[in-house]
């Protein structure tokens, strides 16, 4: 006599709770996916950033140097000139020049961002209005892997600590801190020294209030700097 097996199928009602966990757990995976992706599109950014600054920070000091080597070779008695570092605005117009472009950047069909110039000997850097706003991009090729908008203003009147010849100190040329406030004085701080600061954004396109931001403060010291003629005995 053969025996009989009954089977005993699930009802809708198991199904139904089976479902319902399984649907709990994928939704809690599903939810770490986001969490994943911007940590690393941020890990990215971070890495893209220093490269980013360094580059930027490259162009200010060639063009410090710049400034400095002209001053260095002027005619005795020729008042100096700042022409690189004097372009960018100062640190008093801070909020003009950071709410300075509103909208993103939109590029042209080469890619490259409109209203924009390319800066000589810094390829895939551009400036745009009164040298407020920059564009730069780095690429693989011709695929662009990351682009910020930069911008970069300049602080005047800083004290530094210059050497300066003083005939009533011991020794005379002594290390001391240059007031900021009298204007002979400030063009010895900006020979011998200049201070910006860089905000870097992304996404470019994005409108100014929406992008993610990182702002640096720069110091460039002039390492040919030498106490001037006309303040030495």
């Amino acid at each position: 006599m053969k025996r009989q097996i009954r089977k005993y199928p699930f009802n809708m009602v198991e199904i139904a709770l089976a479902m319902a966990i399984i649907a709990i757990g994928l939704s809690g995976i599903l939810v770490l996916f986001p969490v994943g992706i911007n940590a690393s599109k941020s890990a990215i950014a971070d890495n893209n950033l220093a490269d980013i600054a360094e580059y930027i920070m490259g162009y200010l000091q060639a063009g410090c140097n710049s400034d400095w080597i002209q001053n260095a070779n002027a005619a005795e008695g020729t008042s100096p000139t700042f022409s690189f570092a004097e372009q960018f605005p100062v640190k008093d117009d801070e909020d003009e020049v950071l709410n300075s472009d509103q909208t993103g950047i939109s590029l042209d069909s080469d890619g490259d961002p409109n209203g924009f110039s390319e800066v000589s000997d810094f390829p895939n850097l551009f400036y745009g209005d009164s040298h407020k706003v920059f564009y730069y991009r780095q690429m693989t090729g011709d695929v662009v892997d990351f682009a910020a908008v930069i911008k970069i203003w300049r602080v005047n009147g800083i004290d530094f600590m210059v050497p300066k010849y003083d005939s009533t100190a011991t020794p005379s040329t002594i290390i001391q801190e240059v007031p900021s406030t009298d204007a002979e004085e400030i063009n010895i701080i900006k020979n011998y020294a200049r201070s910006f600061y860089i905000e870097i954004s992304w996404p470019v396109e994005l409108p100014n209030e929406e992008r993610e931001k990182r702002i640096f403060r720069l110091d460039i010291f002039n390492q040919a700097y030498k106490i001037p003629a006309a303040t030495t005995p």
